[in-house]
């Protein structure tokens, strides 16, 4: 019969099981934690496994941890919580509200789900990928394109839809002696120009207009990409 290996990284340990297929354990390892390279650890938690037992493994299951105590930590990227089905009421009810801003919280008409990835500050593309209550994929569109940015309402659009359209910008400005804020994203424009799209918004979170500019990255600091 098969056997199923799982691997769970994890901050300390990384541990290595083998299951057979009445759920009995066949044999398990644990080894440190390599950071630096988390091949290393799996390595000699396989290393540790028997020989004979792994060539028979017919399934591999891999989980860590990892991810979850950098959000705990408030370390890395800006990430988000995928909600499918969830309107407005029930992001109410689950009481997400109460744990983060509600401009971190997208909810698309209908009950649909939008699913968003960004590369933002250090890559030029941000993909939204909006799907219906069941799931089936509806629209994927890259956001990072005059196209898009044209889409930006000046007067109507608020911070929120913003966010929610192009997500977490590369760089927030403020101009007190003008009273505003404003978004930077960098993309490509004109065959691959470093280009960056500015979106200006008054006190009340309201854009007032949006600006093309040199992306101020490639200039100062010898290009942090």
């Amino acid at each position: 019969m098969p056997i199923a290996l799982g691997i769970d990284t994890g901050g300390t340990y990384t541990d290595a099981v083998l299951v057979d297929a009445d759920d009995r354990v066949v044999a398990s390892a644990k080894r440190l934690t390599t950071r630096h390279d988390l091949t290393l650890g799996i390595d000699e938690a396989l290393g540790a496994l028997p020989a004979g037992a792994l060539s028979e493994v017919g399934l591999v299951a891999l989980s860590t941890t990892l991810s979850t105590n950098a959000v705990v930590e408030g370390r890395g990227a800006p990430v988000a919580v995928l909600l499918p089905g969830y309107g407005e009421l029930q992001v109410g009810k689950s009481g997400l509200l109460n744990l983060f801003d509600s401009e971190l919280i997208v909810t698309l008409p209908g009950g649909g789900v939008r699913w968003q990835y960004s590369g933002q500050p250090y890559n030029q593309s941000v993909w939204n990928i909006d799907m219906d209550p069941q799931g089936r994929v509806i629209v994927v569109e890259q956001m990072m394109d005059d196209a898009a940015f044209a889409r930006i309402r000046s007067g109507k659009d608020t911070r929120a839809d913003v966010l929610r359209d192009f997500g977490p910008p590369a760089e927030t400005f403020s101009f007190p002696l003008k009273d505003e804020t404003a978004f930077m994203y960098r993309y490509f424009i004109h065959g691959g120009f470093y280009a960056a799209m500015f979106v200006y918004f008054d006190p009340n979170g309201v854009v007032k207009r949006t600006e093309t500019g040199m992306d101020p990255w490639r200039i100062r600091d010898g290009d942090r990409r």
